[in-house]
Parts: C-alpha cells; structure tokens; sequence
C-alpha cells in the first residue's frame, strides 16, 4: 500500500485526475500512509478541477461536512451539482437532499424529488428509500403509495435497514397494496438483523400480535364449527321427528283404514244377519198358514139346515174345513 500511494503520488504531481482522486482517497482512509484529511481534500480539488466526477462529490461531501476544512455548504452544494450533471448519482442524491433540507440554498422539493429520482434509476438505494418516502408523504409533487411501496421494495432488496423497515409498516398496514402480516414480521425482522431498533421493537410487537391474531381465529373457527355441528345435530333431529310423524300418520291412517273396513264388515254382516231374520220371520209366517189346497171360497147361495139361521141366507165368505184323519169335511 506504501508503494501504491508514492506511485499515485507520482501520477498526481503530472495532474493525473484518476490518480489525483485516488491519492486523495488513501490520504483520506489513512491506506499506504497517516490519514491527512486536508492533503485528501487538496487532492481531490485538483481532480474536481479538471471536471472528475467522483472528485467532485467527494468533495462536495468534506465541504458538507467540514472534513478537512472549514463547512462550506453553497460550495458543497456546487460541487454536487457539478458531479450530478455527469449522472453522479452520489452526487445526484446528496444535491437531491440538499434541495430538500435547503441547505447551501434554497429549498426545492420539486427539484429534491427529481434529483432522487435520478440517483433512483440508477439503483441508489438511499434515493430510493428516500423518494419513496417523498411519494408516500407527497412531498414535491403528489401522493403516490403504490410507488412508494415499490421504491421502498428496492432499496429493501438491496439491504438499506429504513427501507425494510418502513415497508414492513407499509405491508402490515396494507399501505399501497395487500396487507401481508408474514411479510412485514419478515421485513422488520431483516432490518431488525442489521441492528436497527425501531424494527427490533416491532418485530416483537408483531410477533406477538400475529400469535394472538392467530389464536384468536383457531377460537373463532372452533366456534363456528361448533355451531355448524349444532346445526347439523338440529337439521338432523328435525328429519328424524319428521320421519316420525310421517310414520305415525302412515300408522293412523292405516288403523282408520282398518276400522273403516271393520266397520263395514260388521255393518255388512247386520245387513246380512237383519235380512235373514226377516226371511225367517217371512218362513215361520208362511209355516202356519194352511195350503192354498185347503182353502175353498165361497161364494154363492147356501141353504143351511139350522134351526137359527134363516133360509136363503146369502154368504160369501170363505170356510174352512178342518180334516181329521182320511175325513172328509
């Protein structure tokens, strides 16, 4: 590393930018020598003179700060504007920050926005972050959640703990899309990985929340299949009681039926027992008259020898002769 910094030493005394840039980076991390931090900031001047981009913002950055000399922050904020016209995109973020904090100038959030959202197409994850934040708040220009939500899953992938964080309230809330419970424990969980303790504290307060979520459902589907047993028992017992009472109708019905026709029987059975009695009262009658043989009609003059009745009577009425034995009468 010793020699590495003499060479670069050698190139940058030429004015050699790459090597000016360079150098000032070992000057400014203490590699290959002591750390000298106005030597990195007078090298990287020399670089930013001669329009190095990484120079520029870099420079930008100690001037932000006063690493090295005094903070010059409308000098910091030329220099990053300087880097991010040749799509710095560092630069293009820290120029984007300053227009939104108006810091070396005025405030601009239209300007702060587009600036993020140049550094964000290039995979910046802090501009991602950052304007995803701006989207979901709608700072700069409207209120857009879904992008937010997307911006903060970029910077997400890429390992930034706030974006991780931050999406994971986005997911738990349904903020920009579904609600996903699994995936904000996850999330905060990533974040929380990385040391970071908002999402430490959420991820135990989620964790716990989403087991009494969980408990509080297996109690409420318990319930409910309860009650879906009860119904089924119920519908169960009212098709058996039904069945009953259609047997026990079929069963009456069957013994009216029964003494309907026992009825009839025994009402054909008088007929029949009446009609006999009358025939035989009709026989027993017909018994005890004499045979029509035995009876004789008369009906003409009779001269009867009697003592009291007067000759020449005329009679007409029917006598009947009674025989004894072979007698005639």
């Amino acid at each position: 590393m010793h020699g590495a910094r003499r060479l670069y030493g050698l190139a940058a005394a030429q004015g050699h930018a790459n090597a000016q840039c360079t150098l000032g980076f070992m000057h400014a991390e203490g590699k290959g020598g002591p750390q000298n931090l106005p030597e990195a900031r007078r090298l990287y001047g020399l670089a930013a003179a001669q329009g190095h981009a990484n120079a520029q913002c870099t420079l930008g950055f100690m001037l932000d700060k006063g690493k090295g000399g005094p903070q010059d922050m409308p000098e910091a904020r030329r220099l990053y504007g300087l880097a991010a016209a040749q799509g710095h995109a560092n630069a293009q973020c820290n120029l984007g920050f300053m227009h939104d904090e108006g810091k070396g100038g005025p405030q601009n959030l239209p300007e702060a926005r587009r600036l993020y959202g140049l550094a964000a197409a290039q995979g910046h994850a802090n501009a991602q972050c950052t304007l995803g934040f701006m989207h979901a708040e709608g700072k700069g220009g409207p209120q857009d959640m879904p992008e937010a939500r997307r911006l903060y899953g970029l910077a997400a992938a890429q390992g930034h703990a706030n974006a991780q964080c931050t999406l994971g309230f986005m997911h738990e809330d349904g903020q920009g899309g579904p609600q996903d419970m699994s995936e904000a424990r996850r999330l905060f969980g990533l974040a929380a990985a990385q040391g970071h303790k908002r999402a430490m504290s959420e991820a135990e307060r989620l964790a716990n929340a989403m087991a009494e979520a969980l408990l509080a459902k297996e109690e409420v589907e318990a319930e409910a299949q309860e009650q879906a047993e009860a119904r089924e028992t119920e519908a169960a017992n009212a098709l058996v009681t039904a069945r009953e009472q259609k047997e026990a109708k079929a069963a009456q019905a069957e013994v009216e039926e029964q003494a309907r026709m026992q009825a009839e029987q025994e009402a054909q059975a008088a007929a029949e027992a009446q009609a006999g009695g009358a025939a035989a009262t009709a026989a027993a009658e017909n018994a005890r008259k004499p045979p029509d043989h035995l009876i004789c009609p008369i009906s003409q003059d009779v001269t009867i020898d009697h003592p009291h009745v007067r000759p020449h009577l005329h009679r007409s009425r029917v006598v009947r002769l009674h025989t004894r034995g072979s007698g005639q009468g």
